[in-house]
């Protein structure tokens, strides 16, 4: 049977959600297991289908180091997951499970008002507010140039925010921008800070900004590469991670 790879977490890993047929299983492999689930032949994936690949590595993450997999990663069958994701990579796994017992991945997304943000934006030595009649060329230059200040003032701003969270942040990461008023952060913090960094967050009472915290998160956004070691066998994985 093929099947859906969701992520490495270590023999024993307690399994999120009730024991259904279709549901997440433990594929262990030595102190190792993948966490796995049938991959139907019969439709599509759907978008449900991704969701759900998140919600099982949000609830693994919960109980224990997980090291998530990209939502798409498949296996032939259980032999086939173990020949070519735990025994090539398990000097790997074994490092990034260590390195990540204790931590979870989380999310903080500020939204920032448009007036305000505009009236923030310091004058442009150039004159772009002034080019509002100007032709064509000018006002796309004009523009680009409000569009590259805005995100310099949103960026010093969110971290002007955010600087209560930096006693219980381990790493931060900047996601990728959704539009000019929007900052997203990728935060990994302690399983234990995660209730001060979601007060924290709901705690920033400014006028300007919607803020949203999410998480517990799987720590994709701060994985390392693949460092293979000599006992690792040398196979490159066909998946690419």
């Amino acid at each position: 049977m093929r099947l859906n790879l969701h992520g490495v977490v270590r023999a024993g890993h307690p399994l999120p959600g009730p024991d259904q047929p279709d549901a997440a299983r433990l594929l262990v492999w030595e102190d190792l297991a993948l966490v796995v689930s049938p991959l139907p032949v019969d439709r599509d994936v759907t978008p449900h289908d991704a969701t759900q690949h998140l919600l099982t590595l949000s609830g693994l993450v919960r109980q224990g180091p997980v090291v998530p997999l990209r939502w798409g990663t498949v296996a032939e069958d259980d032999e086939s997951a173990r020949a070519e994701v735990l025994r090539p990579l398990a000097r790997h796994l074994r490092a990034e499970l260590e390195r990540l017992d204790g931590f979870a991945e989380a999310h903080v997304y500020l939204r920032f008002d448009e007036e305000t943000a505009l009236w923030a934006v310091p004058d442009d030595p150039t004159g772009w507010k002034g080019r509002a009649g100007a032709g064509l060329t000018d006002r796309i230059k004009a523009g680009e140039a409000i569009a590259r200040r805005l995100v310099s003032w949103r960026q010093a701003r969110t971290d002007d925010l955010l600087k209560p969270l930096e006693r219980y942040v381990c790493e931060v990461k900047a996601l990728d921008d959704q539009d000019h008023l929007e900052e997203r952060r990728a935060l990994l913090v302690r399983e234990e800070d995660l209730l001060s960094v979601q007060e924290a967050v709901a705690a920033i009472a400014a006028v300007d900004v919607d803020c949203r915290f999410v998480g517990p998160l799987p720590a994709f956004t701060f994985l390392r590469a693949v460092q293979k070691g000599p006992d690792d066998g040398g196979q490159a994985s066909r998946w690419g991670w």
